[in-house]
């Protein structure tokens, strides 16, 4: 798969997940409920016992990655790129203007919509905010793929995919059963069924816990 054609894959897998009216809900809720392949599944906030166990698995992670030479910090890609012309920092200052101008946008048209603006008014408002979010989301890829090799990157998909594979639980009758019993065995699950897991527990758990 080319560069291109992955970053168009996870633009396409971005979209079909994320439903800006619920992602509020999403962030604030302790459960999520959905179906893959005609099976119930939900994902839970992790308890206190779950959250040490895949810190401790991020640590180990670490450690282990720390010592294979391949991978490099993140500190060093982004001298690297440097040296190639590319700014990485400047695509995140780019990533927060755009944020920022979004978010005033969607303060304006709150304030529309209380003041009963023309029709005209609001479509253009939301169209500009759809475009911001297309524009912010495209950066967004382009900066996680840049640093996708990374060790810090590669400890932080191991620690998502290690929780997942902790919270991930299937309806069994009227029962909540684990999805799995062996992380092998979320490693062999389909890739929709990760995807759209790891997406959900990646939401309600927040970025502190990676």
């Amino acid at each position: 798969m080319t560069e291109e054609n992955k970053e168009d894959n996870m633009m396409v897998q971005m979209k079909e997940l994320l439903d800006m009216s619920e992602l509020e809900n999403l962030i604030s809720s302790n459960e999520q409920i959905f179906d893959v392949d005609d099976v119930t599944y939900r994902v839970t906030k992790p308890t206190y016992k779950q959250r040490q166990e895949s810190y401790k698995k991020k640590i180990e992670k670490y450690a282990e990655f720390l010592k294979d030479k391949s991978y490099m910090l993140q500190e060093d890609l982004k001298k690297i790129y440097l040296d190639r012309g590319l700014d990485t920092d400047e695509i995140l200052k780019l990533i927060k203007g755009k944020s920022t101008r979004r978010d005033s946008l969607m303060v304006q048209l709150g304030e529309s919509l209380a003041h009963n603006a023309p029709d005209t008014e609001l479509e253009s408002i939301r169209d500009e905010i759809k475009f911001l979010n297309e524009e912010i989301q495209q950066l967004s890829i382009k900066h996680t793929m840049l640093f996708e090799v990374s060790l810090e990157q590669q400890v932080m998909i191991s620690t998502i995919s290690y929780l997942t594979f902790l919270l991930l639980e299937k309806k069994d009758g009227e029962n909540w059963v684990r999805a799995w019993d062996k992380y092998e065995d979320f490693e062999n699950a389909k890739e929709k069924l990760i995807n759209r897991s790891t997406y959900y527990v990646t939401l309600m758990s927040g970025n502190n816990e990676f």
